[in-house]
């Protein structure tokens, strides 16, 4: 296996050290009218020649909770799942378009950062304090801003045409968060999935009124 030539052992030992060091993501799932939505949307931006890669990468729409730079699986798995052993499915209500700007462009849309959002971030950091030091920034406590892509790594010129595309056909919508994956990446791979117990009732005050 390592001796077919010099080049390809030089390879494959990169291959394997990528696989290795893949970071992994914790990520909150939706109800399947969402879902539907959004791969509609991902679909248009593709067919548009505007943005693929939500398109071709495997993902599910998705708020990301949480990214490490590697963890310990699959006994990161296990506390992931006991985590969230009995918890309920909730709510979001996404209001607005949003983007982020640097050397590429993401545009995504912004649910209300409501008590459930908070809570659910803030908590789970908690239960994994040790790993703080592995943890992307960006999403913890006090840094999170909560999104779900709409597409990722274009220009800013393809950037504000999404915005524009989006834009003409927005409403606010509501969303049921009814899972919870744990996804390595890139390239993406859904490793451990977990329902949320389905809530009863389902009143949601946090509108975008």
């Amino acid at each position: 296996f390592f001796y077919v030539n010099k080049h390809g052992t030089i390879y494959i030992i990169k291959l394997i050290v990528r696989m290795i060091s893949m970071p992994y993501s914790v990520e909150l799932l939706f109800d399947e009218e969402t879902e539907n939505k959004v791969y509609g949307i991902w679909d248009e931006l593709y067919n548009k020649g505007l943005s693929e890669y939500m398109k071709v990468s495997g993902s599910k729409p998705h708020v990301t909770l949480a990214i490490y730079k590697t963890v310990d699986y699959p006994t990161f798995e296990s506390r992931v799942e006991h985590f969230f052993k009995g918890s309920e499915s909730f709510k979001v209500n996404f209001c607005s378009i949003g983007v982020f700007l640097g050397e590429s462009t993401t545009v995504f849309y912004q649910p209300v950062v409501d008590d459930n959002l908070i809570s659910v971030n803030r908590n789970f950091f908690n239960a994994f304090r040790d790993y703080d030091d592995k943890a992307w920034d960006y999403y913890k406590p006090g840094n999170w801003i909560p999104h779900m892509t709409m597409s990722l790594g274009t220009n800013f010129e393809k950037g504000m045409d999404i915005i524009r595309l989006l834009g003409a056909s927005f409403t606010p919508f509501e969303a049921t968060v009814e899972g919870v994956v744990i996804v390595k990446f890139r390239p993406v791979h859904h490793m451990l999935q977990i329902d949320l117990k389905q809530e009863e009732g389902g009143y949601n005050e946090n509108t975008c009124d």
